[in-house]
């Protein structure tokens, strides 16, 4: 890439980067100078919230006291008011008295003067009930089971505003502002009360206007929400609204919160009003904040941009008279030097700046490149002979080396895992031999423990054999020397020949063998397939902790038949189970606190099972047993 293109790219990147750097610092400058100035604007509109709100409750309070001190509702026989107590809805018809006509009459003018009260009502000690106006459906309704009842009954004499109740009748949801009726002793007997239905609060707080289309939100003390422009949100609780902030908004009497809601960030300004025990907020979209910034901020942004683009043009034009113009001069004299070799051609630049002091050095390397180019020429042919010779000779000794140390560190490698893994395989049943053989020439002449002694000695012995037997037919195996003898054999009685041949170890363990019979034929090598099966047992038994049991399952595979030995050692990770049937593989098995050395006996077993037309593998996870499982072909 040419300095000139490199050069409109740079530019390109400041007319980018600049404005949107300077444009993003003054966004976020001018943001939170905006939201500093909201949340003082947003307080004083909440103070003002407040106080309407105070004084509309103050104003239903007052009016309630008011209603509650009037004669005719003060009186205390109601004998001639309506009851509901045995209302039946297909037959109940009204019957006001005079004075419970007026009281209603009462009622309904107080009703229909404050459109923000839905009801207004009365229930007294006896099950009557008067209304502002008939019930939508006149059903069975006792007043001393409703919520606005035992509110007002749980603070005589006090003017109670109730937690949100849903009417029997209609859908409704009500704030009741209740007192009860008294006498000159105290004795109450009744309650009368006016609702405020949260539909008519909803509109009422709709009503109220806020700067910057700001949303108000009304909820209680205990978070549920009672006023909201979003109507799906009435009567939830706060945290639906915003979440993880709840605990803030409900602890703190004001404060602000940002919450996400609707695909946005919201801003949500909120104080308390312990006098109605209700909590008033104002959300403001983030996105009105935003779009009223980058109203302000593009014009700068755009200002920026172009005095940047100015600047660039004119620091192009200096660039292309006195950096580009002297640079192309000493880039041509060069190319053509490289391309034909010519060290007779010298550059042109005759200023005295840095261009010209490059430009004259230039010339003075090519007069000292001249006269050292004969005498390299010279010996180069010289030196070009030695070297396609040296380098042939370096290249086949070294092939040589490479191919004799690979082959010496196979064999190494092979003959350090051969000797490891008989050593290994081999150690412990000649210390259960040695072993045995000096407790019997130490131990008193007890036939029990020579009985013992003498059964660990087969034991170990056997696992000797086995190993070596193991050795000498995998060997036979790899070679096609070992002939399969494959006939239909009962599975059953190959594998209770196993787990009694096994049976010694198993009971030397402590381990129990289960297997219930499977009643199934194979085709298979009897002799073979018994050492598989032997093999198999002898690991499950070798890690699996005493008092644990080993379980061989059979089922049918289609055309095979799979048998599984099923132990509760420590397992094998899945990283491990390929390798394990791999000719002197060891597996480390850190829970058990030493190498689970599986050698040639899970190698024979994977040959054996091959060489009858099955497969072997094996499952389960580290940590919770394993699962070695063999197919043959079925039997008929």
């Amino acid at each position: 890439m040419k300095l000139s293109q490199k050069y409109l790219l740079v530019s390109l990147a400041a007319i980018v980067l600049i404005p949107l750097i300077v444009g993003n610092m003054l966004y976020n400058r001018l943001k939170k100078q905006r939201l500093d100035t909201i949340a003082v604007s947003v307080d004083r509109e909440l103070a003002h919230l407040e106080f309407a709100l105070g004084r509309f409750f103050e104003d239903v309070r007052n009016d309630l006291q008011t209603l509650a001190l009037h004669p005719e509702v003060r009186t205390r026989k109601s004998v001639d008011f309506t009851s509901f107590l045995n209302a039946d809805e297909r037959t109940f018809e009204y019957d006001y008295s005079s004075r419970e006509l007026e009281i209603i009459r009462i009622f309904n003018d107080l009703r229909t003067t404050h459109p923000y009260i839905n009801s207004v009502y009365m229930g007294r000690e006896d099950g009557s009930f008067v209304r502002s106006h008939p019930r939508a459906i006149p059903t069975k309704y006792d007043p001393r089971d409703r919520p606005w009842y035992h509110a007002a009954m749980s603070k005589p004499g006090e003017i109670v505003r109730t937690s949100p109740y849903t009417s029997v009748t209609t859908p409704d949801v009500n704030l009741g502002i209740v007192t009860t009726l008294q006498d000159s002793a105290g004795e109450v007997y009744g309650v009368v009360g006016m609702d405020v239905t949260l539909d008519n609060l909803t509109k009422y707080i709709s009503g109220c206007k806020v700067g910057r289309n700001g949303e108000i939100v009304l909820a209680d003390s205990e978070g549920v929400i009672l006023a909201c422009r979003d109507t799906n949100m009435l009567f939830k609780h706060v945290v639906e609204l915003i979440d993880e902030k709840s605990e803030e908004f409900l602890s703190d009497d004001r404060g602000s919160v940002i919450f996400r809601n609707n695909g946005g960030f919201n801003y949500l300004y909120y104080r308390s009003d312990n006098d109605v025990g209700l909590k008033v907020g104002i959300i403001i979209p983030d996105s009105q904040i935003d779009a009223e910034i980058r109203a302000a901020v593009w014009p700068t942004i755009l200002e920026v941009f172009v005095g940047i683009g100015l600047v660039i043009v004119i620091l192009l034009f200096g660039l292309s008279m006195f950096v580009l113009k002297p640079l192309a001069k000493l880039t041509d004299s060069t190319s053509l030097i490289r391309e034909t070799g010519d060290l007779q051609n010298r550059v042109d630049i005759k200023s005295k700046d840095e261009f010209g002091e490059l430009a004259r050095s230039f010339n003075s390397m090519i007069e000292s490149l001249l006269k050292t180019r004969i005498s390299l020429i010279e010996t180069e042919n010289e030196l070009i002979e030695h070297q396609e010779n040296l380098e042939a000779l370096v290249e086949e000794r070294t092939s040589e080396l490479a191919e004799n140390y690979a082959k010496l560190r196979k064999l190494e490698k092979l003959r350090d895992d051969l000797t490891g893994m008989i050593i290994h395989d081999m150690r412990t049943p000649l210390m259960g031999i040695s072993a045995s053989i000096e407790f019997l020439k130490t131990s008193p002449s007890d036939p029990q423990v020579q009985n013992e002694m003498i059964a660990m000695l087969d034991t170990s012995a056997s696992e000797l054999n086995l190993m070596v037997n193991t050795l000498l037919d995998v060997t036979r195996l790899e070679q096609g020397e070992m002939p399969v003898d494959s006939s239909v054999c009962d599975i059953d009685r190959i594998i209770e020949r196993a787990i009694e041949t096994m049976r010694p170890v198993a009971v030397f363990g402590k381990i129990e063998i289960q297997f219930s019979g499977a009643n199934k034929k194979v085709i298979a090598d009897d002799s073979l397939t018994h050492r598989v099966l032997c093999n198999l047992l002898g690991n499950a038994i070798k890690f699996s902790p005493a008092g644990e049991k080993i379980r061989i399952d059979v089922e049918d595979v289609g055309e095979f038949i799979a048998i599984e030995v099923h132990d509760n050692g420590p397992g094998i990770s899945e990283e491990h189970r390929e390798l394990i049937f791999e000719k002197f593989t060891q597996v480390i098995t850190s829970d058990m606190g030493a190498n689970r050395s599986v050698g040639l006996g899970l190698t024979f077993c994977k040959m054996a099972v091959e060489a009858q037309g099955g497969e072997i593998s094996v499952h389960g996870e580290a940590g919770w047993g394993s699962i070695f499982r063999f197919t043959l072909p079925r039997g008929k």
